[in-house]
């Protein structure tokens, strides 16, 4: 007999909490899919294609709602004789030039056997191969008129390397595509990036910008009520689960992501105790561990700096001394830096390093008003404080000696009187 049986479990399907599940409704996004519409209608009505420029922080549906509406627009292009439809899609996470996305692009085309090497070649040589590649793809009928659909996903990543955002959108008007009609569809989790693009790039790609805004709790509800149908057996998972779970993702800026991880970690935590129910308790372990690991692997990825002014915080927060504005904050951080390092940034510096720990979530900060001006002051929860103490005393960093610490002695000396 074999020593394995099957296990105890709340799950039903739980590839439907997966980042790769593509759902059959948008729930919550209506006004950012009437957009999306807006950009792919001339297609169906057999007119010059819109290129568009899509963004919104993680986790708010700007993906899932693109890939949806293309799901939509391939199926009502079949009924049409007179138009063909190709869609490629691409996430750039881990490409960082236009070089690179044109030859991934390429050899998602190519057969096999002719497939780019990822460098060596000369750019012109790489974009004269993508576009007669997209080229290809038409049938130079004169009675079909045939659309490609570039979706470029995560493109921020390309920084300022931004010549294909231009391409793509020209590649008619500039005779290098004549079989087929081009649309480029961008999609940022960087707010700002827009502004970092060329003028001609945002003057070709952006003719229309969709902004996709946060996720209240009780869309985030609707949206784990629909996935938990589908994921979970029935009874499984009650109603305070999921509110506490949307909950959560508000806290995070209306991450609808964050709240699906969480409910799937919640899940495996009762499948590991054998249990076919999702508690509270589950959840609550689950968004410790989400958290843990968030962190940790946020600062594995800082410098020792940003290490150094995240521990000032920690031990005003343990002196009791926060929220504190930098000035106050600053001669903590100084002294740890000179103890561990021997030397310290200035304080504009900290600023920076301030602002970073802030934009990856690891602290916060406000905008206060004073007698001497407007200013920031910085403060860190209790969850993240045990979670970010916990990481620091645990990072290894090659600027620190291996019998040394990132925990400076005062704030070593201040733990241990807590106890």
């Amino acid at each position: 007999m074999s020593g394995y049986s099957r296990s105890v479990t709340p799950f039903e399907n739980p590839n439907a909490l997966e980042e790769s599940y593509q759902p059959d409704e948008i729930q919550g996004r209506s006004d950012e899919t009437h957009e999306v519409q807006r950009v792919f209608q001339p297609v169906i009505d057999n007119e010059p294609p819109r290129n568009a420029f899509l963004y919104g922080l993680s986790g708010l549906g700007k993906t899932a709602t693109t890939q949806y509406e293309l799901n939509q627009l391939a199926a009502s292009a079949e009924e049409y004789n007179d138009i063909r439809l190709t869609t490629i899609r691409q996430n750039c996470n881990d490409l960082n030039s236009s070089y690179q996305v044109a030859i991934t692009l390429a050899n998602q085309i190519l057969p096999p056997n002719s497939q780019l090497p990822r460098s060596g070649l000369p750019a012109g040589q790489i974009y004269e191969t993508l576009f007669e590649q997209i080229n290809q793809l038409g049938t130079a009928a004169d009675d079909i008129r045939d659309y490609v659909i570039i979706v470029l996903d995560e493109f921020d990543n390309i920084g300022s390397s931004d010549r294909l955002l231009y391409q793509i959108p020209q590649a008619r008007a500039n005779d290098r595509l004549n079989n087929v009609w081009p649309c480029l569809i961008g999609i940022s989790n960087d707010i700002t990036f827009r502004e970092n693009l060329s003028p001609k790039v945002q003057s070709s790609l952006c003719e229309r910008e969709i902004t996709f805004s946060a996720y209240d709790a009780d869309e985030l509800s609707a949206i784990l009520t629909h996935r938990s149908q589908i994921a979970f057996k029935e009874g499984a998972v009650d109603t305070e689960v999921l509110n506490l779970a949307a909950a959560y993702g508000a806290q995070e800026g209306g991450d609808a992501r964050y709240s699906i991880d969480l409910l799937r970690s919640a899940g495996e935590i009762a499948k590991a105790e054998g249990r076919e129910t999702v508690e509270r308790h589950d959840l609550e372990e689950a968004r410790d561990d989400v958290e843990r690991n968030r962190v940790s692997e946020t600062l594995s990825s800082m410098g020792i700096h940003e290490h150094l002014a995240a521990a000032a915080l920690l031990y005003l927060k343990y002196e009791g001394e926060t929220p504190v504005v930098r000035a106050d904050l600053y001669p903590v951080y100084r002294k740890f830096a000179e103890e561990i390092l021997g030397d310290s940034n200035n304080m504009r510096r900290l600023h920076s390093h301030l602002g970073d720990l802030d934009m990856l979530g690891l602290i916060s900060r406000s905008r206060i008003i004073t007698p001497e001006g407007r200013k920031f002051e910085y403060r860190i929860d209790s969850l993240r404080a045990s979670l970010l103490l916990e990481s620091l005393q645990s990072l290894e960093v090659p600027a620190v000696p291996s019998d040394s610490s990132l925990i400076p002695s005062d704030l070593h000396e201040l733990i241990i009187d807590e106890g």
